[in-house]
């Protein structure tokens, strides 16, 4: 598959109906258009509920989500967790939206949607965890700006593009045999899940939330 493709309809996708919806759709559009079956049978609405962490309650990131849901039906065993869980490494310390999408959408260059989107450079973050509300609070910080300014909706419809084509790059790796994990915990959270592995689940970084001690 096309990573710049899906980077481009992730975008789309987005505008079409929210950030998980936007990242399933782009990848399982382009399963189906190289692929077939069963990806045509599966309707794109299916991750509609992702939006803003679902349904706005700031869970999860619906990139992921819809990303995730898309590797999922794509790899046909176990694998699956291992690509997932190097997509969500990659999203807690990139910064973003990534330069590419930044590039794109300066120019004037998501044409698969009608919005009415701001061209420019946006401010980029690191979120530091996988969560809606972590990484919008993060931007908007960064950015000075409002969860409700159209900069920040198109902050979220690059980073949906972003993740999209991020997760076609490692669904590709893995078709070839290429696939190699390189995400690895920071020293900092290793050393909090040392003492706490026994009273918390999860790989997040600790200090994204909690006072280090």
């Amino acid at each position: 598959l096309d990573p710049e493709e899906a980077r481009l309809r992730g975008h789309a996708g987005y505008y079409m109906g929210g950030c998980a919806y936007g990242a399933f759709y782009a990848i399982i559009s382009l399963l189906r258009e190289k692929v077939g079956g069963p990806y045509n049978q599966i309707p794109f609405r299916t991750l509609s509920y992702g939006k803003a962490g679902v349904v706005g309650w700031g869970t999860l990131c619906g990139a992921l989500n819809g990303t995730a849901a898309a590797i999922t039906l794509a790899v046909p065993n176990a694998d699956y967790a291992r690509i997932i869980n190097e997509l969500v490494g990659w999203y807690t310390i990139t910064p973003l939206p990534t330069d590419a999408s930044n590039k794109i959408g300066s120019a004037g260059g998501f044409t698969q949607t009608k919005k009415d989107y701001p061209r420019a450079i946006l401010t980029q973050s690191v979120s530091k965890s996988p969560l809606c509300h972590a990484s919008v609070s993060q931007w908007c910080a960064a950015a000075h700006l409002g969860q409700g300014a159209s900069e920040r909706m198109e902050r979220c419809a690059r980073l949906t593009g972003d993740a999209a084509a991020r997760a076609v790059e490692l669904l590709n790796a893995y078709k070839r045999g290429t696939f190699a994990p390189s995400f690895a915990l920071d020293a900092e959270t290793q050393s909090c899940l040392g003492c706490h592995k026994d009273s918390q689940v999860g790989q997040m970084s600790c200090t994204s939330c909690h006072e280090p001690h």
